[in-house]
């Protein structure tokens, strides 16, 4: 029996394969959890499992990539109810409160070249901010591996709820706000969850970075002759900066993912999943019929 296969169901099962391979076409599944066995996932860490690591610290046994995190400072907890499964809660008070924080447990599980494209990437989580959060009269960091250097990457939370992403090539710093200049402060509401993604990519040796929040852009600049961005020697830190005892960012964490590719976050149209429900039902009677 010849098989032909009608050109409608063709071009559909073309059309899902490059949505499903393209980090330049609209990328929707951060509304799901991940595994980590995503294609493009160079780390991620879910906070499911608690254990004890060097010194006695408490870590998240849920490791990607061999790559271990670890906690620091007394108020932080692991175990609480994550976006999906647990999360990490921090309740550090920022400008002058403790060092709490997640953050990669030593050079030798967490060398930051295994983390890092320098030619594309994607950074994101979820973020639950707490009503401790919202009351912060000054800057938090969601996540630093710069410290004092002009290399790495941190993500800041500012006072007047922009977020500010900054990244070095190793001897320069390009850096992004969302603020009330670009589109109006965002807002932030206690004890609600948001998405929030950044993304960095090397185009003709500019730096493009874009800020994201549920899908949504809300900030984008390029740098020119950037070049490749630097990994750095700091280690990674989630909810607090690196090597200092202030500026950390109290609320939830959960679902920290890094990717080598700059994905292009975006909220799906029920127009366009209701155009390929019917179109796929037609490609596969069209099949059904030549069977």
């Amino acid at each position: 029996m010849k098989l032909s296969i009608p050109i409608l169901s063709t071009g559909l099962i073309a059309g899902l394969a490059s949505v499903a391979f393209s980090a330049t076409l609209p990328y929707t599944d951060w509304q799901n959890d991940y595994t980590g066995d995503e294609a493009n996932t160079v780390a991620l860490w879910k906070f499911d499992t608690a254990g004890v690591g060097v010194g006695g610290n408490s870590y998240t046994g849920e490791t990607y990539d061999h790559t271990a995190m670890g906690f620091r400072g007394d108020n932080q907890q692991t175990g609480a109810s994550g976006k999906f499964g647990e999360a990490f809660y921090s309740t550090s008070t920022g400008a002058n409160g403790d060092s709490s924080s997640a953050y990669l447990a030593s050079p030798a599980n967490g060398d930051p070249q295994t983390l890092f494209n320098g030619a594309a990437m994607s950074i994101e989580l979820w973020f639950k901010p707490t009503t401790a959060t919202l009351e912060l009269d000054a800057l938090g960091y969601l996540w630093d591996s710069m410290y004092t250097s002009s290399a790495g990457s941190r993500l800041v939370l500012g006072k007047t709820g922009n977020l500010v992403f900054t990244i070095g090539n190793g001897v320069v710093v390009g850096g992004i706000s969302a603020d009330s200049a670009a589109i109006g402060a965002l807002s932030w509401t206690a004890d609600q969850w948001y998405h929030i993604a950044v993304t960095f990519e090397n185009v003709d040796n500019d730096g493009i970075l874009k800020i994201y929040r549920d899908g949504v852009l809300v900030g984008q600049a390029e740098a020119a002759d950037f070049g490749d961005a630097n990994a750095g020697t700091q280690r990674l830190s989630i909810g607090a900066r690196r090597a200092s005892a202030y500026s950390g960012l109290p609320g939830y964490y959960d679902n920290f993912r890094i990717s080598s590719v700059a994905y292009t976050y975006a909220i799906p149209e029920p127009g366009t999943v209701a155009l390929l429900a019917p179109l796929a039902f037609v490609g596969l009677w069209q099949l059904k019929r030549k069977l």
